[in-house]
């Protein structure tokens, strides 16, 4: 009889993920094709109705692509898919008509009833970005506000170098269409601000974040470039249509890529974000440097002020991102510093921190900065049988009551530590074997649920170590455990 063979659900999961994989895989190579045909036909063909279908054949398939990706995206995720598919829609009607008709005739005149087609796209692309970061979590310390004003800035003063100074200080001004287009550039502020926010998720180390990024920072060289030839800066107006393909693929692979599992990173700092904010800071220097290299220095003295000025807030806001940065830092160290030297469960010294207060106290001594020494070792009578009765999670209950209890009647210069498992030991600085027996008293009146405990006590001695005192100390600990517990023994 021939055995029945059953697949378990795991195999139909690990078939399924790999046949998604594929999908994926076929999905990003159709998306390379795409962008290096459509490349391809817009470079070499070169005449303007071959570059016009390129450009909407480009966007027509990134957008389809997209939509693939929209549909087998995570479902907590799939509300930001939508409305960054609804923006790629969006620039599909408006965006590429504009450039489109900009290819084909170097022609506006359809500016003015797309503006604001144009504008609804970036707000539905900021919504989309902020909403993913969110869901997937701001990483703590990250000042997405202070970075978004500082590329802000930057792009503000980029855009004043290369656009704006040449019509806003023109003799006879420039048309509203030409103001328009070139001021489209400063809607880039919105796809900055979405990009430093998901650079500043959790999520930033994963592809599909960074070629959202990216995507963002590619529109932005676009809508510069292309508001550097409105003003008549420039001839190469078939620059910008080509980077705009490059942005629409950039999107439709970060929604293919969206599904895809990523390791662990190793650090929560995104060195894209850190790229990213390195160059909003040398932007403008490199864009005055640039322009003096090309003979088109900045037109006024005032431009030059503007971007040294802007360049030195955005300096301030550097210095202030990293003092959070650094203060953040040492705020953790103190942490850090505080859970070593603290016993998880009683909140007590623990074993290190406490021989370091005696090794400590014990210099102290050997300097004359204190008359003397005395030392308790206290174990909880029964501890073992107790937690027997009642349970471990009780043991550590009483362990943590008594350490508390403990720590509240001792003298305030006095000082307690959990040396391992139910032992403790009372550091009294010039401190004398009588006074010690009076303070292990109160703290036997103290313990809680009716427990006992017993105790060795001695005093430091010339030459003693921190080893040899509480060596003395458990041996006195031992010898009051053998006369019948409840009790304090003091070496001889």
């Amino acid at each position: 009889m021939r055995a029945r063979v059953e697949v378990g659900p795991s195999s139909y999961e690990r078939a399924g993920s790999l046949r998604r994989r594929r999908q994926d895989a076929l999905a990003l190579g159709l998306l390379a094709l795409v962008l290096v045909v459509a490349q391809g036909i817009y470079w070499v063909v070169g005449t303007p109705e071959a570059q016009g279908a390129a450009y909407v054949g480009s966007r027509v398939l990134s957008t389809a692509v997209f939509a693939y990706g929209v549909a087998r995206t995570r479902p907590a995720l799939r509300g930001e898919r939508r409305l960054l598919l609804a923006a790629m829609l969006l620039w599909l009607v408006g965006d590429v008509v504009v450039a489109h008709q900009a290819v084909r005739s170097v022609s506006l005149d359809s500016w003015s009833s797309t503006s604001l087609v144009g504008i609804l796209s970036y707000l539905c692309l900021f919504a989309a970005l902020v909403g993913m970061a969110r869901r997937e979590g701001i990483v703590p310390g990250a000042a997405v506000v202070l970075d978004v004003v500082l590329c802000a800035v930057s792009l503000s003063v980029v855009w004043w170098l290369l656009i704006g100074q040449q019509i806003l200080l023109a003799p006879g001004g420039s048309d509203l269409r030409s103001l328009l287009v070139s001021s489209y550039p400063l809607c880039d502020v919105l796809a900055i601000a979405g990009a430093v926010a998901v650079l500043s998720a959790r999520s930033a180390h994963e592809w599909c974040t960074r070629a959202l990024a990216l995507s963002a920072m590619v529109d932005v060289v676009a809508d510069i470039w292309f508001g550097y030839f409105v003003v008549g800066l420039t001839d190469t107006w078939y620059w910008p249509p080509a980077l705009w393909m490059v942005q629409s693929v950039l999107l439709a692979a970060a929604a293919v890529l969206s599904g895809r599992p990523v390791r662990e990173p190793s650090s929560r700092v995104s060195r894209s974000g850190v790229l990213m904010m390195v160059g909003a800071v040398v932007a403008p220097m490199m864009t005055i440097a640039v322009q003096i290299m090309v003979g088109r220095a900045p037109s006024t003295p005032s431009s030059v002020v503007l971007s040294l000025v802007g360049t030195a807030v955005m300096v301030v806001l550097v210095c202030v991102r990293v003092l959070i940065l650094v203060r953040r830092l040492e705020k953790q160290a103190n942490e850090l510093e505080q859970t070593a030297r603290t016993d998880e469960l009683t909140q007590l010294p623990n074993r290190r921190a406490g021989m370091r207060l005696l090794h400590d106290s014990i210099g102290q001594v050997e300097q004359g900065r204190l008359a003397g020494l005395t030392v308790a070792l206290l174990d909880l009578d029964h501890f073992k049988s107790f937690n027997d009765t009642h349970g471990h999670l009780q043991g550590d209950r009483l362990l943590r009551a008594a350490g508390l209890s403990w720590a509240s009647v001792i003298g305030p210069g006095d000082m307690l530590f959990r040396y391992g498992g139910e032992e403790f030991v009372v550091i009294m600085p010039e401190g004398t074997v009588a006074e010690t027996r009076a303070v292990l008293q109160r703290m036997r009146r103290a313990t809680p649920r009716s427990q006992t405990f017993s105790a060795g006590i001695t005093s430091l001695r010339a030459g003693d170590t921190a080893e040899d005192v509480i060596g003395r100390a458990d041996a006195s600990l031992y010898a009051a455990k053998a006369a019948g517990r409840d009790r304090s023994c003091i070496s001889a």
